[in-house]
């Protein structure tokens, strides 16, 4: 027998044992008397809390000091990873492409060597006694590849990128239709949400260590019943259920580490597990914990569940295009959020002199992908296709977008973009608003001509800790051939050659 969770909070769990065990042994009427007083005394402790309002508005009128403004305004790197992508790939081209016509960060592509291998057990010996893992070795799942992939490039970042934000694709194929400003600011935004909606509705002991820093795609989580320890995950209306994070994920360089580190090992314990199961397992972890308040030694030997993981419940970072998308879902939007008619236009260019630029277009103009279940108004920035998707499909969404048609101006144009500040966004104090300053995003590493990617990738003899040395594709090495030229450009015209307009 299976009962739902209850989000209502049994105030009684508030008094120590021996006295929930007295109040349980009392009559009726002494109980009823006992929790009279209960409630006095939390109404009491709320007054003194809060007042008439004098002493919230006293601490909000505080003025932030000088290093909570340095530490709000404090510089950070941005980097995208993309993992799996490889040269001569039409979905590596596009998603390479798609990021820095918009000046995404120059991406990250780790290419996932499947030829590597991993030690057996360890006590096992083969039939001359020797250790099996000195002699013989198994090919790791293709999970266990991922994420050792993006934890080696990930082991590399110096110690003042420890703070910098990533976004973590999980393959190529992702097509981006807005700017990075817009996502960024609206990360933080999801974030400041779910830091004030966790502590508007937990006990003190939760609140003290809730602090969001990671976002993975929209689903709704829950835990299903007492029995279990599970979570079922519902997606947005307009896709299907689905485990938690299958798409991207987003935050600090350290806590995707933990995160990651924390899912290599459940790999390892069950290698039929998949990467996204194990995401949904620890994010169910982290709902209990703060849902029962249980003491955290009862979760994942001795580790602590709280892992700052949010939801994009309202899509307003992704979104998934089903083959059942139809083009009504594309459209102009009159009216747009602050973040989005703020951001660099969407055909501005150094040079600002293509004569085949429509360079004075708004985003008002432009046709967005904007699905029925977003926020009305707030278009998503990325476009995730499911791994079944045909690529008919996925080229239909791709020539569906505002650049396609200009795609190789825009990327000739791109080529010569500034490569070392990615985007800038305010800052506000907690209130929401008085502005602190402004926050600058740097590539992680900078490059004069920006057309390509680097390989992330651990190039031979470097090991975890070493400093960043990647290779460069340029574009014409990784995407030069007939079939990825066709699929992108799709003009007719030839490889890309870049070169300079005025």
């Amino acid at each position: 027998m299976s009962s739902k969770f209850s989000w209502s909070h049994d105030y009684t769990s508030l008094l120590p044992e021996s006295q929930r065990h007295l109040l349980s042994r009392t009559t009726p009427y002494r109980r009823i008397i006992a929790a009279a007083l209960l409630a006095a005394v939390l109404l009491l402790t709320y007054a003194l809390g809060t007042g008439d309002g004098a002493g919230k508005a006293s601490l909000a009128a505080i003025p932030p000091t000088e290093a909570e403004i340095e530490d709000a305004t404090r510089p950070l790197f941005f980097s995208l990873v993309i993992p799996g992508g490889k040269k001569q790939d039409l979905e590596t081209c596009r998603t390479v492409l798609s990021a820095q016509v918009l000046n995404y960060p120059i991406p990250q592509i780790l290419p996932l060597d499947s030829a590597s291998s991993q030690p057996r057990d360890e006590g096992q010996v083969n039939e001359n006694g020797v250790d099996k893992e000195v002699t013989e070795t198994q090919p790791p799942t293709p999970a266990v590849v991922w994420v050792e992939a993006i934890l080696k490039w990930l082991g590399r970042t110096p110690p003042e990128g420890e703070d910098g934000i990533v976004l973590l694709l999980d393959e190529p194929g992702v097509y981006f239709q807005l700017r990075p400003q817009v996502l960024l600011q609206r990360y933080y935004r999801i974030l400041t949400e779910a830091d004030e909606s966790a502590r508007a509705t937990r006990m003190d002991d939760v609140k003290k260590s809730v602090l969001h820093s990671i976002v993975f795609p929209a689903a709704t989580c829950r835990l299903v019943s007492d029995g279990e320890v599970g979570a079922r995950c519902d997606a947005a209306p307009d896709l299907s259920s689905k485990p938690l994070g299958e798409g991207y994920m987003m935050g600090p360089v350290k806590d995707i580490r933990q995160l990651l580190t924390r899912t290599l090992v459940a790999l390892k314990q069950d290698p039929s597990a998949s990467v996204h199961n194990i995401f949904t397992t620890l994010y169910t972890e982290q709902l209990l914990h703060r849902q029962t308040q249980v003491d955290q030694s009862w979760f994942t030997f001795n580790q602590d569940p709280e892992l700052g993981i949010t939801l994009d419940t309202a899509s307003h970072l992704s979104t998934s295009i089903s083959p059942s998308t139809n083009k009504s879902t594309w459209k102009t939007l009159s009216t747009l959020p602050p973040e989005i008619t703020e951001s660099t236009p969407p055909y501005w260019t150094v040079f600002g002199s293509e004569p085949t630029l429509p360079h004075t277009a708004t985003w008002s103009s432009v046709l967005l992908f904007h699905p029925s279940s977003s926020t009305p108004h707030s278009p998503p920035l990325l476009l995730l296709h499911p791994p079944s998707t045909p690529p008919s499909q996925r080229t239909q969404t791709w020539k569906s977008l505002f650049y396609h048609p200009h795609a190789r101006t825009l990327y000739t144009a791109a080529q010569h973009l500034p490569s070392t500040i990615v985007a800038s966004i305010p800052v506000f104090a907690s209130d929401g608003r008085t502005r602190l300053g402004d926050r600058t995003f740097w590539n992680r590493k900078a490059k004069p001509d920006t057309a390509g990617a680097f390989n992330g990738g651990l190039r031979k003899g470097l090991q975890v800790g070493d400093a960043l040395e990647e290779d460069f594709w340029p574009w014409r090495d990784m995407c030069g051939g007939e079939a990825e030229v066709e699929g992108v450009f799709g003009d007719g015209k030839g490889p890309w050659v870049g070169g300079r307009f005025y």
